[in-house]
């Protein structure tokens, strides 16, 4: 983990949201001609963002006042893209200058980038669901000096299907970006239509015997976040106590890979001249395990009090030290590879957990099958200290570590 990640503090809000489904028996083709119809009733497609939308974003910001964090726009006020949002104006104790992209530019042919990505493959465009974000950023210069920087960032969640057989096991997923690269968001449209077509054939699981399980991504923060859960007193069978500093953080020492987790507080811009979080304190990076050992809790101003233990806030991104899965372990076979999950649920007062994976792909004889419908449990404390790591890291969200997650079949019934 480089230093400049703990120099980094992110917050973002959600400005606005649009839904855009499909009509039924509606085709790719059809659907771009109806999004330039409605362009081209008031003003031209690459113009409308400019007219007819500022009065109404800035009146609306002026409505909110100084709660930039609010949504500011109506879903029924933005049928279609483009869409103009407002900039606020900076007040006398904000220390940072407020910069954005110019949304229009790369938001409003995004309908048209996504279809075009369709036309000619062997899928469609089942839905999109659009998000846009406002993310703040705060750095600390080689002087000590706290800079801010505000940005935009679009999140589209897709819903795709195969052409010749639409009937089958649809394919969604979620993806966020911040610069509008036509090139790149086609190929990513493209890939994720591949992975469509893969789980076109998709079986029903069948109960087969894994030598491991694998969990990937996005799904290995989840746990990470599982684990805080267990260090912010919300988990119940886990509890707070001043003992359990230098103690092993499930009770028992790690089988696999020892847990190293840090994190940092969400950001709250407060009214003087530095930043504090959530929960009224300076900013700090914490060490909550390291080497298995816990280090420090994480207490809100209810729970320091309820407890009678020190005030540290809630921190909001963690990093997980890299483990020692290398790739070859990743073609151990036959294996599963959790893609996505259906439902998953702890029992609070037992660690006991439940889940069933909506997409997941199996590995034998250097082949993979993908399969859904995945039922899996076990127990949450078994599960993590068992659990090895790869050595690649990577960055989602709120969580930078692992990017792969390795779970002995015997922590969990269900696959075996």
């Amino acid at each position: 983990m480089s230093d400049d990640h703990w120099k980094r503090l992110t917050r973002r809000s959600e400005i606005c949201t649009a839904q855009f489904p499909a009509e039924p028996g509606q085709d790719s083709t059809s659907r771009q001609n109806r999004f330039f119809e409605s362009q081209s009733t008031t003003h031209s497609y690459r113009e409308t963002h400019y007219e007819g939308r500022k009065s109404y974003a800035h009146q609306t910001w002026e409505r909110l006042g100084d709660e930039p964090e609010q949504k500011i726009f109506d879903e029924e006020i933005i049928p279609w893209f483009p869409l103009e949002i407002a900039q606020p104006t900076a007040t006398q104790n904000s220390v940072s200058s407020f910069s954005k992209q110019d949304l229009g530019e790369w938001i409003a042919p995004l309908q048209e980038i996504l279809v075009r990505a369709c036309e000619k493959e062997d899928f469609f465009l089942q839905s999109e669901f659009l998000r846009l974000e406002k993310e703040e950023r705060l750095y600390q210069d080689s002087l000590g000096r706290e800079l801010v920087d505000l940005t935009w960032h679009a999140t589209v969640d897709l819903m795709l299907l195969p052409r010749s057989s639409p009937e089958t096991h649809p394919v969604t997923t979620e993806f966020r970006f911040s610069e509008f690269v036509p090139d790149v968001l086609s190929a990513l449209v493209r890939e994720l239509g591949r992975r469509a077509l893969q789980f076109m054939s998709a079986k029903p699981w069948s109960n087969k015997r894994p030598e491991a399980v694998y969990l990937r991504g996005q799904l290995v923060g989840e746990l990470v976040g599982l684990l805080v859960r267990r260090l912010s007193g919300l988990s119940l069978y886990a509890g707070l106590s001043r003992e359990k500093l230098g103690q092993p953080l499930l009770g028992v020492l790690a089988q696999g890979d020892t847990i190293t987790l840090q994190a940092l507080p969400q950001l709250y811009n407060s009214p003087y001249t530095n930043f504090f979080d959530d929960q009224g304190l300076i900013f700090s990076r914490r060490t909550l395990v390291e080497e298995g050992l816990v280090r420090s809790f994480m207490t809100s101003q209810e729970t320091a009090h309820y407890l009678g233990l020190p005030l540290t806030g809630l921190n909001g991104n963690f990093s997980l030290a890299p483990g020692t899965l290398t790739r070859q372990d990743l073609t151990l076979q036959p294996a599963l590879e959790i893609l996505k999950w259906r439902t998953f649920e702890v029992e609070e007062s037992t660690g006991r957990w439940s889940a069933v994976a909506e997409e997941a792909l199996w590995y034998e004889n250097h082949q993979i099958q993908p399969v859904f419908g995945v039922p899996l449990r076990g127990d949450l404390g078994q599960l993590l200290t068992a659990a090895r790591f790869s050595q690649d890291i990577g960055s989602w969200e709120n969580y930078e570590g692992p990017e792969f997650l390795q779970i002995p079949v015997t922590c969990i019934q269900g696959a075996s």
